[in-house]
């Protein structure tokens, strides 16, 4: 996010923009995003004009944003009510950036005693072998993985994959398009059922050609045919197609 972005969104909130850092967590080694302290803005009329002018953005990129933002589908309640505890040893910045983002919580840095006892703590992320680990039955334990999965995914992805110990699923880029490389890897398939959804990789420009290539070739020498012969000709047409469509798919498969 830029300069520009963080000031609009300060702003859209009514807070102080840039925001302070406490104090007495600036040099830990727990500074994370929650070490800002958020102000309601105190500006001046004339302060705030100023600084409305500096970090403009222009309509035609807020336009493009949204429209980026409403094409994308994303959910961005997607880990609402759910509240993560960070051992110490995961990637805590990226965690927390990712499970605020979409109305997650966050707890990290809590003695023993609150750490078992807080009631509010749905999943613990840890990169921890299991025999390290004091399990409560109230909690889902997770690595890492499983936030970035489910982001890319737009869906809680079932953690029985992700337990500490386990050898993790393949990470999937959410960059690639699948249907435009003519496949789809197995887990990408696994992650579309459990979604509802399939995905096609023989995409409409390959079988379009496909028609185009059998339908051009069985017709050019029956223009001038009669009615009977072209009804005869189409059925071989279809037949050619079906064999050739059959054989093309076979060597994407391969």
């Amino acid at each position: 996010m830029c300069i520009r972005d963080s000031y609009k969104l300060y702003s859209s909130l009514n807070l102080a923009y840039p925001p302070k850092v406490d104090p007495v967590l600036e040099h830990s080694e727990f500074y994370t995003y929650s070490s800002f302290i958020l102000e309601e803005k105190k500006n001046t009329a004339e302060e705030t004009q100023a600084k409305d002018q500096k970090y403009a953005i222009s309509e035609e990129f807020t336009k493009e944003t949204e429209q980026l933002y409403k094409a994308s589908g994303c959910n961005v309640n997607l880990f609402k009510n759910l509240v993560f505890y960070l051992s110490r040893e995961t990637p805590r910045i990226s965690l927390e950036f990712v499970i605020l983002s979409f109305s997650g919580r966050v707890i990290y840095d809590i003695d023993d005693q609150d750490f078992y006892n807080d009631a509010s703590i749905t999943h613990v992320i840890t990169d921890r072998e299991p025999k390290h680990i004091k399990f409560l039955s109230n909690r889902e334990y997770i690595q890492p993985q499983w936030v970035f999965d489910c982001v890319n995914n737009n869906f809680l992805v079932p953690v029985k994959e992700y337990a500490p110990g386990k050898i993790l699923p393949p990470h999937l880029s959410p960059f690639v398009d699948n249907k435009k490389e003519g496949y789809v890897p197995e887990r990408q398939k696994k992650l579309n059922e459990l979604k509802g959804e399939e995905e096609i990789v023989m995409d409409d420009d390959l079988e379009a050609q496909l028609v185009n290539d059998v339908v051009g070739n069985g017709t050019n020498h029956n223009e001038n045919a009669d009615e009977e012969e072209d009804e005869d000709d189409v059925e071989e047409v279809q037949e050619e197609f079906d064999i050739e469509k059959e054989h093309k798919l076979s060597l994407i498969h391969i």
